[in-house]
């Protein structure tokens, strides 16, 4: 089995953020692991599954 690439999505518009979490979830080997409404939320450990 192939490992998965996992990616955060950060951006401050929520329908780009959303929009794109949703494509890339849609590849079988892309995982969104996590979505944040900028680069500092982004890194952050307490990261939400969906901003």
């Amino acid at each position: 089995m192939m490992e998965s690439i996992q990616v955060i999505v950060a951006d401050d518009e929520t329908l780009v953020r959303q929009s794109l979490a949703q494509l890339l979830n849609a590849e079988p080997d892309i995982e969104v692991v996590g979505v944040a409404a900028d680069g500092r939320a982004g890194t952050s450990p307490s990261l939400s599954a969906f901003a």
